[in-house]
């Protein structure tokens, strides 16, 4: 199959996707997937998605998504070229575990081996005080942001758009950052193009390294931290829930989960309630 083809079968599915209304986002993101994969393999087959998924630096969940993905446009090329090869999918269960979230004294190691960039510091930053998705994180355009306001405009899952507001600090470092230039992605690489999800990935993944962290630092696990300390601070679920932009209450509490701070503090708040059925009458 040639380099041509490649990119004839990428596009033809891709306008298939627009064709049956699919959000933006997700099909620029499908279309990065499949730009990726085809680079490095003929043919989406079972031992090739196989082989994808297992050395990709996701989590399990995102593997899965990954796989389905791959599988409708390797169904896709069987159907357009008549080509026979074994489109099975890998196995994947969901992940039950918990994904693993950061304390504030690993947060301050992975913000201060970025300082020396502003454009990535404010990047890690984004992620770690709004809680965004990746995705959402690099569709966003300067004219989502309103500084005077302190907020941000964000278009979710499903072109969903919800506002997120911005602290007194993160806004000091989009200033710092934006230094007055009100146009194009928020965020962009040198060249001036919008990042690709696995760009930021990749980016993350190596200021982890060099903050010496022995975590699996991701996107992902940046905003499960975000969910984390949000709970701990007090915020109400269903507070958080808007914040995260998820439809159901229940995904939430799977972002969220009880940490000894939170377990002491409820103890104390419950210790205080019944202090006086313990005093001697």
């Amino acid at each position: 199959m040639t380099k041509i083809n490649k990119e004839k079968l990428i596009d033809g599915y891709i306008n298939e996707m627009k064709n049956r209304g699919y959000s933006k986002m997700t099909v620029r993101n499908v279309h990065y997937l499949l730009k990726d994969f085809m680079a490095h393999y003929k043919l989406p087959d079972k031992d090739n998605i196989s082989d994808y998924l297992f050395n990709a630096d996701v989590s399990k969940n995102t593997k899965i998504t990954r796989s389905y993905i791959l599988l409708g446009f390797a169904k896709y090329i069987k159907r357009k070229t008549g080509t026979d090869f074994d489109i099975g999918a890998p196995r994947l269960k969901k992940s039950k575990k918990l994904p693993v979230y950061l304390t504030k004294s690993e947060l301050g190691k992975l913000l201060d081996t970025s300082r020396k960039n502003i454009r990535d510091f404010t990047i890690l930053a984004f992620f770690i005080q709004t809680g965004l998705r990746i995705d959402e994180l690099i569709n966003l355009h300067t004219k989502n942001v309103d500084l005077q306001d302190k907020t941000i405009k964000v278009h979710g899952k499903g072109d969903k758009e919800r506002i997120i507001p911005l602290s007194q600090d993160l806004v000091k470092i989009l200033k710092t950052y934006l230094n007055g230039r009100t146009e194009g992605y928020l965020f962009m690489s040198q060249k001036g193009n919008p990042f690709s999800p696995s760009a930021i990935q990749k980016m993350v993944k190596r200021y982890a390294q060099e903050a010496h962290l022995k975590k699996r630092v991701s996107p992902h696990k940046l905003r499960h931290t975000f969910a984390t300390l949000a709970l701990e601070a007090g915020v109400n679920p269903f507070t958080l829930k808007e914040l995260l932009g998820h439809s159901s209450l229940n995904t939430t509490l799977i972002y969220t989960h009880i940490t000894p701070e939170i377990s002491r503090d409820a103890v104390k708040r419950v210790a205080e309630i019944t202090k006086d059925v313990f005093e001697k009458k």
